[in-house]
């Protein structure tokens, strides 16, 4: 009894346990779990429907169709729309109805036969779908969760994702052989209403939807614009999309040589293609179950390291798993590389996803994000191409190796790209604004104190000391003191002004949204200051 006790009392006080108490967070990651199984399960049944009257290169063409569809129409909405979707509108129901929309495509395949054409058009609009939604999702979490917990978040959701490579093919092929094909299609579509389901009973506070009049091509069009110009003045988002591009490019030349690897070194022989199957699902699952078990461990790994110096490192790790793995021809000790390289890459990828969640502005986040992950997608296809037409002309052994060397550089590289944050204590101020904050007065909010208080009776003061300003709002404000407020801020910043201070939250009472909020700190990101935070966040905006 007292050793289950102090189980108890252990876990309690875990950021895991502080997590999962978040109800919100809970009913997430809930359809996620649900979500991630029927997807897999699904790749099983698509698999299984089109062996039915296919072969040999016909299949194969098919396949590749489907999933390049599948790839491309996500690509293209997430770089295009999905974030000027997941900025302007509710991403809570922006993913309420991605869901319902994934539900209904799939299960259109259970109304009868089902042609070639049919399942490529289901992949399309899945691909549009989950380009729609996992923006949503990742720009959601920190309205969810503490920012102190915000890199278990990520750990729990990628480390379901990854559970759910592990174990939805199971899953899939157990459906397929009690109910046929249409039993992983059912199992799909149900998991995708059930994600529906939970999320809409969220609580996640209904964003606005379209300050600016009716969200009309042209708007979205401007949106996409101004977040590209956010990006661009971002250090370290363009430092990790340069990163992430290189590792998510070299991973896909990977997987592709990983099959000729097995078929050419590993398992040689033409009578040998049961032992190969065999193999390739072995060092799949390896690979992800490390990368399970490093979402996992982020969490206690960032405590005392940065995450902009773990990136570097374990994904130098990683390289070089792949690079000594390529000289060994045991299953087992490839499998234990393997485990150890994709483990490294899970690490990297909570890292990245958290960094850009807690130093993007909500205003931006939701365009930012898609537009890395965009470009992830089409870095792989270029991996996939480069490893057919470079590394598929040499020896399968020399492939295997030059990529894990080509990981190991990418490592290096990433040392120099991504900047740590200048105190360890604190986030690191984005777009570069490292050394000029350094030299801020010790007054700032964080800091220190401002040497004389405002009067009590004041709905807020704007303040001057040397060349900084700082806006404190100290009563609950609406949508009619916007406007003289942002009149005060532009009246106080007609000087020569070098940083601005402004408040993270609006005071209780306050019938205005938050999102006046952030869109008052982007509107100020374009006159070339430092803009500083409460919380020691710092942004500099572009002349």
């Amino acid at each position: 009894m007292l050793a289950t006790d102090g189980l108890r009392s252990r876990w309690t006080s875990t950021t895991y346990a502080r997590v999962l108490a978040v109800r919100d967070f809970r009913l997430l990651w809930f359809g996620q779990v649900v979500s991630n199984l029927g997807t897999y399960a699904y790749s099983v049944a698509v698999a299984s429907a089109l062996t039915r009257g296919m072969s040999g290169g016909a299949l194969a063409k098919t396949m590749a169709m489907v999933l390049g569809i599948q790839a491309a129409t996500a690509a293209v909405v997430g770089l295009l729309v999905a974030g000027p979707i997941a900025d302007r509108f509710s991403r809570k129901r922006v993913m309420v109805l991605s869901d319902v929309v994934r539900a209904v495509a799939v299960a259109s395949l259970l109304l009868g036969p089902v042609p070639e054409a049919h399942v490529v058009a289901v992949a399309a609009v899945l691909g549009i779908a989950a380009a729609l939604f996992e923006p949503s999702l990742a720009a959601s979490l920190p309205s969810v969760v503490d920012g102190d917990d915000l890199v278990t978040a990520n750990a729990i959701v990628g480390g379901t994702f990854y559970a759910g490579v592990m174990v939805g093919p199971a899953l899939g092929a157990i459906a397929v052989a009690v109910a046929g094909v249409d039993g992983g299609f059912a199992m799909n579509a149900a998991s995708f209403a059930v994600s529906a389901y939970v999320i809409a009973r969220t609580t996640i506070a209904v964003r606005r939807d379209d300050p600016g009049g009716r969200a009309t091509p042209r708007v979205l069009a401007r949106d996409l614009v101004e977040g590209a110009r956010h990006l661009r003045r971002s250090r370290l988002a363009i430092g990790i999309m340069t990163v992430m591009c290189l590792v998510v490019a070299v991973a896909g030349a990977q997987a592709t040589i990983q099959v000729v690897f097995v078929r050419d070194v590993v398992v040689p022989g033409v009578s040998q293609s049961a032992a190969r199957a065999g193999v390739l699902a072995l060092l799949t699952t390896t690979w992800g179950a490390g990368m399970l078990a490093g979402c996992f461990a982020t969490p206690w790994l960032i405590r005392s390291l940065p995450r902009e110096r773990v990136m570097p490192v374990v994904i130098a790790i990683a390289g070089a798993c792949v690079a000594y793995g390529s000289r060994s021809t045991s299953v087992v000790a490839i499998a234990g590389l393997w485990v150890v390289a994709g483990a490294m890459c899970g690490i990297t990828n909570v890292s990245y996803e958290s960094l850009l969640q807690e130093r993007t502005l909500d205003a931006f986040r939701g365009r930012v994000i898609s537009t890395i992950e965009a470009a992830q997608e089409g870095a792989y296809f270029v991996g996939v191409a480069a490893a057919a037409a470079v590394f598929g002309r040499l020896p399968a052994t020399a492939s295997m190796r030059w990529i894990g060397i080509a990981f190991t550089l990418t490592g290096v590289a990433a040392a120099f790209i991504l900047r740590p944050a200048s105190d360890a204590g604190a986030p690191a101020p984005e777009d570069g604004s490292a050394d000029v904050a350094r030299s801020l007065p010790a007054y700032l909010p964080g800091l220190g104190s401002w040497p004389e208080r405002p009067p009590l009776d004041a709905r807020w003061s704007i303040r001057r000391e040397g060349d900084v300003v700082a806006l404190e709002i100290r009563a609950p404000i609406g949508s009619d003191d916007l406007a003289r407020l942002a009149a005060d801020l532009d009246t106080a910043l007609t000087h020569t002004v070098r940083a601005l201070v402004l408040p993270t939250r609006l005071p209780p009472g306050s019938t205005v949204p938050h999102a006046s909020l952030e869109r008052l700190w982007a509107d100020t990101m374009g006159r070339g200051l430092i803009v500083h935070r409460g919380d020691r966040r710092a942004a500099i905006g572009a002349d």
